[in-house]
């Protein structure tokens, strides 16, 4: 029995059975027969909305801005406002100067030291600038010192107090020149609260000693003591 051999296949035909079974295909044509099909499926969605510009006229045909306010009105508010600035800022800074030159005043004050040894006082003397002794602020410069022997009080043999200049000691009464300012409820000398009355630690470049402030004499013042 002999059997015959099918025909061969022309092209369409030999393309559409290679394709029609995709298992049989090869590699290549299976991958692209997957894109073919992807793209087919594929759409583009237009953008969702277009953006529009919009426009606002500044000045309309009669020369006004925005249709309210012409160019002779705006220069002349201009004006009146720059005017009425300048006044009131020269008033101002005029009246600060005044209060500030009022507070600032120079002053002296006299601290003394009491019971310190003769060398001590003469240190003192020497001048120079003077600073408080905590904080390290200058206060002033020493103008003038003076001593005294230092009073002492003791007990005689009866039980009765009796005072008594010290031979080795004195007393110093060292005179300080410097700024003050002077503010509501308080004095201040660089930072340093001034009360008459009130202990303070001082130092100079050749000595350091506590004393009371004892007077303070300001320009515009008075002497308080």
């Amino acid at each position: 029995m002999y059997l015959a051999a099918p025909a061969p296949l022309s092209g369409r035909s030999h393309a559409k059975a290679h394709f029609g079974n995709p298992l049989r295909t090869p590699r290549l044509h299976r991958r692209l027969l997957s894109y073919i099909l992807v793209l087919r499926n594929c759409t583009i969605n237009p953008l969702p909305f277009e953006r529009r510009g919009t426009g606002v006229r500044v000045l309309d045909d009669k020369g006004r801005i925005f249709g309210k306010l012409s160019i002779i009105d705006l220069l002349i508010i201009v004006v009146l406002v720059s005017l009425a600035g300048w006044f009131g800022y020269s008033m101002l800074g005029r009246n600060l100067r005044q209060d500030v030159a009022q507070r600032q005043q120079e002053t002296e004050i006299v601290v003394v030291v009491s019971g310190i040894r003769p060398t001590t006082a003469e240190a003192i003397a020497r001048g120079g600038k003077i600073f408080e002794f905590k904080t390290g602020a200058q206060i002033g410069e020493v103008v003038g010192v003076t001593t005294e022997p230092a009073k002492l009080w003791l007990v005689e043999g009866d039980g009765k107090w009796v005072q008594a200049e010290s031979q080795d000691r004195v007393d110093a009464f060292v005179t300080i020149r410097g700024t003050a300012r002077i503010g509501e409820h308080v004095i201040t000398m660089n930072g340093v609260e001034i009360r008459v009355g009130a202990s303070i630690g001082l130092k100079t470049k050749f000595a350091q000693f506590q004393g009371h402030v004892m007077m303070m004499d300001l320009d515009l013042g008075g002497t308080s003591q």
